[in-house]
């Protein structure tokens, strides 16, 4: 099985998330986030190796074809 990044742009379903959505406030306490002039809501996280990434959270819907139970 090949994993492949997840792109945003390939999805029909992604949407960025607006800063006045619940998660972008305080919906998750381990990135920063904060608010850019286009009203998108922007994160950071830093690892504990000093690395870090930043981005823009985004909304979206996954599919599976099957489902396997217990």
């Amino acid at each position: 099985m090949v994993l492949v990044p997840y792109d945003p742009d390939s999805s029909i379903t992604s949407s960025p998330l607006s800063c006045e959505d619940p998660v972008c406030g305080n919906g998750l306490k381990i990135v920063n986030t904060n608010c850019d002039g286009e009203n998108y809501c922007g994160y950071g996280f830093q690892y504990g190796d000093e690395s870090s990434t930043t981005g823009y959270l985004i909304a979206d819907k996954f599919m599976y074809n099957s489902i396997q139970g217990e």
